[in-house]
């Protein structure tokens, strides 16, 4: 592994919130309940760190990923 892996690892661990789910009903529950309750900033992040982590999981090939202007709320303008 390299040393960027393992930064990142760190910071994911650091940051990390777990538990046990006993079901996938469970686990729906917990999921919708952070989706409810997250802040529009907090909610950003962990979508990019998700779509950052399958980017490098992927092996980094193409062009890095980014949000298109919907994620900002930026529409396209039309007459």
């Amino acid at each position: 592994m390299d040393g960027e892996f393992e930064k990142r690892a760190n910071v994911r661990r650091a940051q990390m919130v777990s538990g046990v789910a006993r079901s996938f009903e469970e686990l729906d529950e917990s999921a919708s309940e952070f989706w409810k309750n997250a802040t529009y900033a907090q909610k950003l992040k962990a979508t990019h760190d998700a779509l950052i982590e399958s980017w490098i999981v992927k092996g980094r090939n193409g062009p890095a990923p980014r949000f298109d202007g919907c994620t900002w709320g930026v529409l396209r303008f039309e007459r």
